[in-house]
């Protein structure tokens, strides 16, 4: 077959040769049959050097596994193959295509393009900073400085150094006519480019032509800018005006097409409007205002005495009034002139007229000007509360870590606690003395499982598709009686409702949220007290929604009210805060409000929260309400089925291996009990009766997971419980720990029968 650009007109192989990247083709051995491109002219590559070579023998490899030679080898095979590398000392995405005759294979087609002007937001966003930055000390240095000349070096140097460019020039222009002149120019040792005088129509009088920016090998949003044909293959240039006209402009050349973006042009604006500021000033105060109203920090300039003679419009925006109520007033933020110009950057907080409170950077130059001192300043408020944020959410990170590593071992404990002072509670007399003490232990199993499961609520992820119809009013009416035993004698407990609308919520979250706030209630009533909870429908408009950061919308409100101590303004901002606890010391985690605000973001709700010291408090839950109902759930039965088959145990946990096996040992199993998979399989190698196995997912050197296929693999339909006393969200097939002797009954009941 012919090679497909041996057929390309004559004005299509120009116009590949103009494209940036670079075209190929080999045949079925790998050998290159043409090539051709603008990236091989840029490498300096004559195309006749690499025709008739292998991919291999160019790339200088034997090795099959090399990407280039592997993936032309799976393009031969049918495959489109996508490479990132590096090569010819760029950047390149190469894509790699069969090149077909008919329904066969022939050879391979290949697209190289060099990654530019695509530098993503944060480094665009980088870049400009730093050209920022150089701009701003190259007008600093504009503002002590009468040498026009060295100015001009600077500006060069500064140019090409932040563009990357391989020349940048100063060009002046003959009064009244267009000779150029060369007044400073900077160029790398391997460029030369023309002398601007002996280009004609060259960029420089383009741009002298148009009075405002000039490119050309670079995309611009300027219709006007079209590409011109220069000796260079990019070039931007910028009159450097004064108030008679311009007289000349700023370049940068670069020996790369499209080297230069619309930041770049934007830079060497800057400038060039910086060289003309220094020309046309005419005396240093005036220059400085010109200077330093470009740039984003405030700038004052202040004499011995601390008294500001001169500041620009960030100024007026960072103080919130007028420059003439700044000017002729003493230093900003501090008494001390020496604070300012001790070389230190400080930070200290401002307060605007207005009562808003900034974090203020700053940092001073002394003698600038013989008495004249600069003074910089930066807010930095935002930045700073972002930190605050990113330091508190890595703490929330490594609570949520920290949970989950603590949750599996705690849970093991809170099993055999639980589990087997039941056992021993159901098999002591009723009245004897040692049963009370048992069922002392077996709630404070509770209510260790109580704590763990808070604390996992807040650390793990609530998904939204988690989420249930759920109704408020049926949902308390079901934890009243829980609720009032929670309660002291001389504390009652009131519930109304006026709403029966419904909400999209997680069930337990909610039902925990609405224990959390009763809880919260009790804890602030001293001696007798009252705690009513209230649901009722809120149609918020928009002033109310505002407040609440809500949507104008259908709410369903659930508060709960005490008549105890109350919260001063400062609890009550904090009150939500994770950790943050008035209680003393046993009586409180922090956690709860910051559980119930959390339900109530992850749920399109507020939290609202309405305290006074000695009057009480008002929490209310505001929830959107849907327009569905909640799907019916299945009542279970209140008895575990046993059975007389053999049950594999296997758990690396002692306590709660035992518990297990006594459990299901008094539902009539025959049990094998085993800490490790390796006694689990000699067990089960020696009892091949095992109608069941209940491994724990998570044990040393092999976890439930493994240990199961390894089971299987001789006993592939052998029936398996898991149990964890903690995984990453909820499964299925994982029966959670600490679980009672019913629910474990249940599960292996379940698994034998293949329900």
């Amino acid at each position: 077959m012919a090679d497909p650009l041996t057929g390309l007109t004559a004005t299509e192989v120009v116009a590949l040769n103009a494209f940036r990247g670079a075209v190929w083709t080999t045949d079925i051995d790998l050998r290159f049959t043409a090539v051709c491109g603008g990236l091989l002219t840029a490498a300096g590559i004559d195309p006749g050097t690499v025709v008739g070579r292998t991919v291999a023998e160019w790339y200088g490899t034997e090795d099959p596994a090399h990407p280039h030679v592997a993936g032309h080898a799976r393009a031969l095979r049918g495959e489109t193959v996508h490479l990132h590398t590096l090569g010819l000392g760029r950047d390149l995405n190469v894509r790699l295509e069969p090149l077909r005759d008919g329904d066969h294979v022939v050879g391979v087609v290949g697209l190289a393009v060099e990654v530019v002007g695509d530098e993503g937001v944060a480094a665009q966003f980088e870049r400009r900073i730093a050209q920022q930055q150089a701009a701003a000390e190259l007008g600093l240095a504009a503002i002590g400085s009468t040498d026009i000349d060295e100015l001009y070096r600077l500006a060069t140097e500064t140019g090409a150094s932040q563009l990357g460019a391989a020349g940048a020039a100063v060009i002046e222009v003959g009064p009244g006519d267009q000779e150029l002149h060369v007044r400073t120019m900077r160029v790398d040792d391997e460029y030369r480019p023309p002398h601007p005088v002996a280009v004609e129509g060259s960029i420089v009088l383009l741009a002298l032509e148009l009075g405002g920016p000039a490119v050309t090998g670079a995309r611009s949003s300027d219709e006007r800018l079209a590409p011109a044909d220069h000796p260079f293959e990019s070039g931007i240039a910028v009159p450097i005006s004064s108030r008679v006209g311009a007289v000349g402009a700023l370049t940068a050349f670069s020996r790369e097409r499209y080297a230069f973006s619309e930041t770049d042009v934007f830079f060497v604006s800057t400038v060039a409007n910086i060289l003309a500021g220094a020309i046309e000033r005419a005396n240093a105060e005036a220059f400085a205002a010109t200077a330093i109203e470009m740039l984003p920090d405030a700038i004052a300039v202040i004499d011995d005495e601390g008294t500001i003679l001169q500041v620009n419009a960030a100024g007026e925006r960072l103080r919130g009034v007028d420059r003439s109520q700044i000017v002729g007033q003493r230093t900003l933020w501090f008494s001390s002139l020496e604070q300012y110009l001790s070389g230190e950057v400080r930070e200290a907080d401002f307060t605007r007229p207005d009562g808003e409170t900034r974090r203020i950077l700053f940092y001073g130059t002394p003698n600038v000007q013989p008495g004249r001192h600069l003074v910089v300043a930066r807010d930095v408020t935002d930045q700073r509360r972002l930190e605050r944020e990113l330091r508190e959410a890595q703490r929330m990170e490594a609570v949520g870590q920290l949970a989950a590593g603590i949750a599996h071992d705690f849970n093991n404990l809170l099993v055999a606690v639980r589990g087997l002072s039941a056992i021993v509670r159901d098999e002591l007399p009723p009245g004897s003395e040692l049963r009370t003490d048992v069922e002392t232990i077996h709630a404070a199993g509770e209510r260790g499982i109580e704590i763990v499961n808070r604390l996992l609520a807040f650390a793990r992820p609530l998904l939204p598709e988690d989420a249930e119809v759920v109704s408020p009013t049926s949902l308390v009416e079901g934890v009243q009686l829980l609720l009032r035993q929670s309660l002291p004698e001389d504390v009652t407990l009131e519930a109304t409702a006026s709403t029966v609308a419904n909400v999209l919520v997680h069930a337990a979250d909610l039902e925990q949220a609405v224990i959390n706030l009763v809880l919260n209630a009790r804890d602030a009533i001293t001696g007798v007290g009252s705690v009513w909870i209230a649901l009722d429908d809120a149609v918020l408009g928009s002033h109310e929604a505002e407040v609440l950061g809500l949507a104008p919308d259908r709410y369903v409100r659930i508060s709960v009210t005490d008549d105890g101590v109350g919260m001063d303004e400062a609890t009550r901002a904090r009150a939500a805060d994770p950790f943050f606890t008035t209680k003393e010391a046993g009586r409180g985690t922090g956690l709860g409000l910051a559980m119930v605000a959390r339900l109530a973001a992850l749920a399109g709700g507020a939290l609202e929260i309405d305290s006074a010291p000695g009057i009480g408090s008002t929490v209310a839950l505001y929830l959107p309400v849907v327009d569905a109902m909640p799907v019916p759930r299945l009542e279970e039965s209140g008895s575990a089925q046993g059975g007389d088959e053999t049950v594999l145990v296997v758990d690396d946990d002692p306590a709660a291996l035992r518990f297990a096996a006594r459990a299901l040992t008094r539902l009539g199993y025959d049990v094998i009990p085993a800490e490790t998979g390796a006694d689990a399989l000699v067990a089960a190698a020696a009892r091949p009766d095992v109608a069941a196995a209940v491994l724990d997912v998570v044990m040393p050197a092999e976890g439930g997971r493994k240990l199961a296929t390894r089971l299987r693999a001789e006993r592939p339909d052998l029936p398996i419980c898991f149990v964890s006393g903690y995984s990453n969200g909820p499964q299925d097939d994982i029966l959670a720990k600490p679980y009672t002797e019913l629910e474990l009954g249940r599960a292996v009941r379940c698994a034998i029968d293949g329900a």
